[in-house]
């Protein structure tokens, strides 16, 4: 089910280094039209992960809330998080992760991405959402 969030939400691209000197962006959930913003120094209400070695599902998934509730867009398909709306998981693999979001009907939406293996070398568990932005941010957004 698509979400009710018709505002343009800031959100900031996600990156390992100078995470927040990273572009921002308004974001449209109703048409799923990103329009840059030139102002770096804004403060961003979600997350855009986009540069994930997608083996298959949505090339874009955007973090973000509004109005005290908990979305998470895959493509131009929101959701919305939360004890009666969609549910969010994530499985590390050796080779393969996965971001899946069961909707309120019980449909399942997943992005398969590659597992970087500098990611599994290097993550010593201080900084997850720099190692591994879509497993940290969905357990964000599924605990709150």
């Amino acid at each position: 089910m698509n979400a009710d969030a018709s505002s343009k939400i800031l959100v900031r691209r996600h990156s390992v280094f100078n995470t927040l000197k990273q572009p921002l962006f308004y974001y449209s959930p109703e048409s799923g039209n990103i329009d840059p913003e030139p102002n770096v120094g804004l403060e961003a209400g979600g997350w855009l992960v986009d540069f994930e070695k997608i083996v298959a599902g949505a090339r874009r998934v955007i973090f973000f809330r509004y109005e005290g509730r908990r979305y998470i867009s895959l493509d131009d398909r929101v959701f919305e998080i939360g004890e009666t709306k969609a549910s969010v998981f994530h499985q590390r693999g050796f080779f393969v992760s996965e971001l899946k979001i069961v909707d309120e009907r019980g449909g399942e939406h997943a992005v398969k991405y590659v597992t970087p293996w500098w990611r599994l070398a290097f993550d010593d568990g201080s900084h997850p959402d720099l190692q591994f932005p879509l497993e940290a941010f969905s357990r964000q957004y599924a605990n709150t």
